[in-house]
């Protein structure tokens, strides 16, 4: 499921590319959101049986979707989430996206098509893209966000 979190106002999508990920303002977060509103450790987003799931850790200003507080909920494409302070909507795939300033949604582009087959007996990586992409995998540092869109 290529999923992703996508800011209602300024700041970067978040891409939802494991199968949890620890939101908060910790270093040791997996996406660190830069805002007071935001706990060290205030949900989590895990992928159970195809279902995209958030969990409020507990947290202060707590988790909104659609404008409810809960304290876990599976998530559905446009939903709207509400971590502490900071608003996103939910694409999923080729889901309906929002456009920044709050006008109508359009649609997501589509993903990547599939890279070519590789020949037989080939060792290695098929191309550069290719492996950057193994070592952006690897890469076990956290994503940041910025709700106001500066760089951390």
């Amino acid at each position: 499921m290529l999923a992703r979190l996508v800011p209602l106002g300024e700041g970067p999508s978040i891409s939802i590319d494991r199968s949890i990920l620890l939101i908060g303002r910790h270093p040791d977060c997996d996406v660190r959101v830069r805002s007071p509103k935001v706990s060290r450790r205030h949900c989590l987003l895990a992928l159970v049986s195809d279902r995209l799931v958030i969990r409020d850790l507990a947290s202060t200003n707590g988790v909104r979707v659609n404008g409810k507080r809960v304290q876990e909920s599976a998530l559905v494409p446009r939903d709207e989430v509400t971590i502490g302070d900071v608003r996103f909507q939910l694409v999923v795939d080729g889901s309906v996206e929002p456009e920044q300033g709050g006008k109508e949604p359009r649609l997501a582009p589509s993903a990547a098509a599939d890279p070519p087959p590789r020949p037989a007996g080939a060792s290695g990586p098929a191309s550069e893209d290719e492996e950057e992409a193994t070592d952006q995998d690897s890469d076990e540092s956290s994503a940041e966000y910025s709700p106001d869109g500066t760089s951390p």
